[in-house]
């Protein structure tokens, strides 16, 4: 009797173990396909890439990511061709790329995967493609993403990098919920004098393509810390005026707790420190 249990319980390993090496390579053979569309997309003539292949890999990168098995793959060929970045609980990440429009204005498409409060994988499209136009910056680059606790629920923090334009660089901070099926992006986390006065949902901050922002977020202290160039736009007697910004998380908002005016000699430091940097 302890023979045939031996036996069956063999048989039952071997056929998860057969399982599990099937979907693996299902998995690999995906991102193999994905990353074959993405270079076809991005080699593409411009009027080709954008009429019909760029909204066919989006269509078909949102299809695949929802399915269950892709949430903890790692895509290791995709990921070397576009932005993948992961929070540290796992549950959250962005796929981000630049969609290689020409000129100097970066056009970045940016999708985030999650799982929905009921646990069915999901993806949502986090960019705009009217911002050049319109406005706004939520085409950026993902290079960070963090966790928070707000009101003792998990938040996602992003920050994003990207272009404004031939002479413009843009930082942002976004901060994200699960709510039901949906992303929701929480504006009302940061102070209103950092999201335009409340027409943005995230935190935005722009300066000169020379210039260095320095955006962080350290998680120790929940702080997000960078250089403000004020009215980077306009025309000065000299260079414009950097102030050095904390914010903190306070009571489910990131409030300023410092700003303070760099010295002209602390400025050009900056500058030299970007010299070399496209954006």
């Amino acid at each position: 009797m302890n023979f045939k249990k031996t036996i069956l319980t063999l048989i039952a390993f071997t056929a998860i173990l057969v399982s599990c090496s099937s979907q693996k390579e299902k998995l690999k053979k995906l991102d193999q396909s994905l990353t074959r569309d993405f270079v076809a997309m991005i080699e593409a003539d411009p009027d080709v890439r954008f009429d019909s292949l760029a909204p066919l890999f989006k269509k078909r990168l949102k299809t695949e990511l929802t399915k269950p098995g892709t949430f903890k793959y790692p895509f290791d060929s995709l990921s070397k061709k576009l932005s993948v970045v992961t929070t540290d609980d796992g549950k959250f990440r962005t796929f981000s790329w630049d969609e290689q429009g020409g000129g100097r204005w970066n056009i970045i498409a940016v999708f985030g995967q999650y799982k929905t409060e009921r646990g069915r994988v999901a993806v949502q499209v986090l960019s705009s493609i009217d911002e050049m136009e319109e406005g706004g910056y939520t085409d950026s680059y993902i290079f960070e993403t963090h966790t928070l606790n707000i009101d003792g629920k998990t938040h996602y923090l992003t920050l994003g990098s990207g272009t404004l334009g031939s002479n413009f660089i843009q930082r942002m901070v976004q901060i994200f919920k699960i709510e039901g099926d949906s992303l929701v992006s929480c504006g009302s986390c940061f102070e209103e004098n950092w999201t335009a006065g409340g027409r943005y949902d995230y935190l935005a901050v722009e300066a000169r393509r020379w210039d260095n922002i320095d955006l962080k977020f350290n998680p120790e202290t929940n702080e997000i810390t960078f250089n403000e160039y004020v009215d980077p736009g306009t025309t000065h007697p000299g260079e414009p005026p950097v102030n050095a910004v904390t914010l903190k998380l306070v009571d489910g908002v990131f409030r300023t707790i410092s700003s303070v005016k760099l010295s002209d000699e602390e400025a050009k430091n900056l500058r030299e420190k970007s010299r070399h940097r496209l954006w």
